[in-house]
């Protein structure tokens, strides 16, 4: 779930690349499903409903790009190590 103090206090800490991807997954559809903060990157990590895909491999070569297909838990994450957000879709 995701809390009016995730999109206030967790939300803005995301920048660079992975805001870029934040807004086109946003503006194509896919929904936030969690915010938070701590684990597994320290300022920011989110969970979007549908698969985000390599697609952006390509776009932002200074992301980490790993598939999982985790039935437990994440199936693909955007790691940025350098601003230390993360960017993940949840197995379905």
């Amino acid at each position: 779930m995701v809390t009016e103090y995730d999109i206030s206090n967790i939300l803005p800490r995301l920048i660079g690349s992975l805001k870029e991807i934040y807004d086109q997954e946003i503006q194509n559809g896919n929904t936030v499903v969690e915010i938070a903060g701590g684990w597994p990157m320290k300022r920011v990590n989110i969970w979007f409903a549908k698969p985000i895909s390599s697609k952006y491999k390509k776009q932002f070569p200074d992301l980490i790009y790993k598939y999982l297909g985790d039935p437990k838990g994440d199936l693909e994450y955007y790691m940025d190590k350098l601003n230390e957000a993360f960017i993940a879709a949840k197995f379905s």
